[in-house]
């Protein structure tokens, strides 16, 4: 299975161990398919816009598909081995 990354961001977010953050992605529509996300401090409220929205026209990526969740550290981080956990992953269709 190959990736494709269409955008990055960089937050503001400052992570220590032990820090628990809430992930919500959204995609919709076909060529283009909108892709929106937003992340945050678990206990600290949503944020009210998107902090990433992109679009994508690509046509082997315009078919029904899959989710699935992949980190990344890069390779000057010096904080490593770090552990990742995923909790409560759910999927609606969007109305």
């Amino acid at each position: 299975q190959g990736n494709t990354s269409l955008q990055a961001l960089n937050t503001d977010l400052t992570y220590t161990p032990g820090t628990q953050l809430q992930l919500r992605l959204q995609t919709f529509g076909t060529s283009p398919t909108t892709i929106r996300a937003k992340i945050w401090p678990t206990g600290q409220p949503e944020p009210t816009t998107w902090q990433l929205t992109t679009t994508d026209t690509t046509p082997a990526l315009q078919t029904p598909g899959a989710i699935g969740l992949r980190t990344y550290i890069s390779a000057s981080a010096t904080n490593g081995p770090t552990t990742l956990t995923f909790d409560n992953l759910t999927t609606i269709a969007v109305p």
